[in-house]
């Protein structure tokens, strides 16, 4: 669930099962790991880990996005 800013955190523990997260533009496939996508801040069990997708609505008349 997202905090009011947006963020998403995980379980740190988790990265390793996380999926891959691929892009294309063009002809060109980007690939991004979870070590990529996810931000973790601090050590230990004080660590916390940040999902770098943010949610973002924007209502009409500027939105929607897509």
């Amino acid at each position: 669930m997202p905090s009011p800013m947006g963020e998403s955190t995980v379980e740190c523990g988790s990265l390793s099962s996380m999926l891959t997260v691929s892009f294309t533009i063009g002809d060109k496939v980007f690939d991004l790991y979870p070590e990529e996508y996810i931000l973790k801040v601090d050590e230990g069990p004080q660590a916390q880990c940040i999902s770098g997708f943010t949610a973002l609505d924007v209502p009409p008349p500027r939105g929607p996005l897509w």
